[in-house]
C-alpha cells in the first residue's frame, strides 16, 4: 500500500497530515506528500511512478489536494486513484465538492450524524466513513503535579453576529425563523443544528420546497449555530471567571459589549497546533467545548488526554460509550456551568484523584484515539493490515 498526502493550506491540517506520515513510517507503509507550495514539483519522477502502482490511495484533509490538475484534468481522475477526503469541520461547508465528487471519491466524517447529512443532502457521495479526530501527545509532559497551569482552554469563541442575512422566502425575512431556531438550540442544546431547522420547517413552513429545505441547511444554518455557540462558551467562560479560577485562554473573540472577564481569565493570541499540546502537557485540566459534534468529538479531547491533563468537555454519544465520566473524563452539560465550575474546583483541590482521572484518560486515548489508531481503523479499512 502507497499513500499519497498533500500540504501547504492550513496549519491544523498539515499538522494532522504529519501525524497521519508518522503512522505510515511507524508501521512500514510507503508515503509521498506534496507540497502545494511549490506546484513546479508536484509531477517529479518519484511521485508519477507511485501514481502508477496499482495500490496507490490518496488521502486529504478537508479537500486539501483533491483539485490538484494535469493537463487540465483532475490529477486523481486521470491516474484512477482512489481518493479519501477527510473532512474534520461540518459537511455543508464543502458542498461544491460533495456535490459534484470526482470519480473513485471516498469521504470521512468525524461525526455520525454527518454522515446522515451527507446522505441526505449530497446523494451523489456513495461511501462515506465515520472516523473521529485523533489526538498527539507533544514532549515534553510535566508530571502532573508540576503543572503550572490549572486551567487551559485553546480555541475561539465565535464572533457577535450583528446582522443575519435576509431569507425571503420565510416569514420575516426570515427573522422569525432566526429568533425560533437559536432560542430552541439555547433550550435544548442537545439537539443538532439540522434537528432544529427540521423542527421549525415542520411546525411552520411544512410545504417548504426541497431546495429551500436545502438552503437553510446548507446557507444559513451556520447563523443559527455559531450565536448558540457562542452563548455556550460565553456562559461557561463568565461562570468560571466569577468563581475565581485561572483559566489560560488561546483563542480570539472572547470580549462582549455587556461583560468585561477579570485578571483570573488570560486571553493569548492562537498558537499552532504542536504548541496547543506542548500547553496541554503543563496543564492540570483541559476544557472543551465541542464544535456542535453531538455523535464524534474533536480533537482536543484526546489531545489533552494524550498529554496527562483531565479533560471535561460537554457529551457527544462516541464519548460517552468510550469514556466514562470520573474515571477518565469530566462530563458537564452546557446549560449547567456552575456544576462544570464546581468538578473543576473539586478536581484542583483534590490532586490525587485528578491524577488518577488524567493517567486513566491517557491510556484510553492511546489505545483507542491516537492519530496511530486512526491509521489503523483507516487501513483495516482498506483490507491491509498493519
Amino acid at each position: 500500500m502507497r499513500i499519497v498526502f498533500a500540504k501547504g493550506k492550513l496549519e491544523t491540517m498539515d499538522y494532522f497530515t504529519t501525524q497521519m506520515e508518522s503512522a505510515c513510517k511507524n508501521h512500514g507503509v510507503e508515503s509521498y506528500t506534496i507540497d502545494l507550495n511549490d506546484p513546479s514539483g508536484i509531477l517529479n519522477d518519484k511521485f508519477v511512478n507511485m501514481l502508477g502502482q496499482k495500490d496507490c490511495v490518496a488521502f486529504f484533509f478537508n479537500h486539501i489536494g483533491l483539485g490538484i490538475l494535469s493537463e487540465g484534468k483532475n490529477l486523481w481522475e486521470k491516474y484512477c486513484i482512489p481518493v479519501y477526503d477527510f473532512i474534520v469541520d461540518h459537511p455543508r461547508n464543502f458542498a461544491e465538492w460533495l456535490d459534484h465528487p470526482i470519480s473513485d471519491f471516498h469521504l470521512i466524517v468525524l461525526d455520525e450524524n454527518h454522515r446522515t447529512f451527507v446522505q441526505r443532502f449530497f446523494p451523489n457521495v456513495k461511501d462515506i466513513l465515520f472516523i473521529p479526530d485523533g489526538g498527539n501527545r507533544e514532549e515534553p509532559a510535566l508530571p502532573y503535579r508540576e503543572r503550572p497551569i490549572d486551567v487551559l482552554y485553546m480555541g475561539s469563541c465565535q464572533p457577535k453576529i450583528e446582522i443575519f442575512p435576509l431569507i425571503d422566502f420565510l416569514p420575516e425575512g426570515g427573522a422569525d425563523f432566526f429568533r425560533c431556531t437559536i432560542s430552541t438550540m439555547v433550550q435544548y442544546p442537545q439537539l443538532t443544528t439540522e434537528d432544529t431547522v427540521d423542527l421549525y420547517i415542520q411546525q411552520f413552513v411544512p410545504d417548504l420546497a426541497e431546495d429551500k429545505n436545502r438552503a437553510l441547511h446548507l446557507d444559513f444554518a451556520p447563523y443559527i449555530e455559531a450565536p448558540v455557540r457562542r452563548h455556550f462558551k460565553q456562559l461557561g467562560m463568565r461562570a468560571l471567571n466569577e468563581a475565581g479560577v485561572n483559566v489560560e485562554v488561546y483563542g480570539k473573540d472572547w470580549a462582549a459589549d455587556d461583560y468585561t472577564f477579570g485578571d483570573n481569565i488570560r486571553f493569548h493570541e492562537f498558537i499552532p497546533s504542536g504548541d496547543c499540546n506542548r500547553l496541554a502537557g503543563q496543564a492540570k485540566i483541559c476544557l472543551n467545548f465541542m464544535p456542535w459534534f453531538k455523535a464524534g468529538s474533536s480533537e482536543r479531547v484526546f489531545n489533552s488526554m494524550l498529554n496527562g491533563s483531565v479533560s471535561i468537555s460537554d457529551r457527544s454519544t462516541y464519548l460517552t460509550a468510550n469514556y466514562e465520566d470520573g474515571r477518565d473524563i469530566i462530563f458537564y452539560d452546557l446549560d449547567n456551568p456552575q456544576q462544570m465550575v464546581m468538578d473543576i474546583q473539586w478536581l484542583l483541590e483534590h490532586a490525587d484523584t485528578a491524577e488518577k482521572i488524567a493517567q486513566a484518560g491517557y491510556e484510553k486515548a492511546f489505545s483507542l484515539d491516537s492519530w496511530d489508531c486512526r491509521f489503523v481503523s483507516f487501513m483495516k479499512y482498506l483490507g491491509e493490515n498493519v
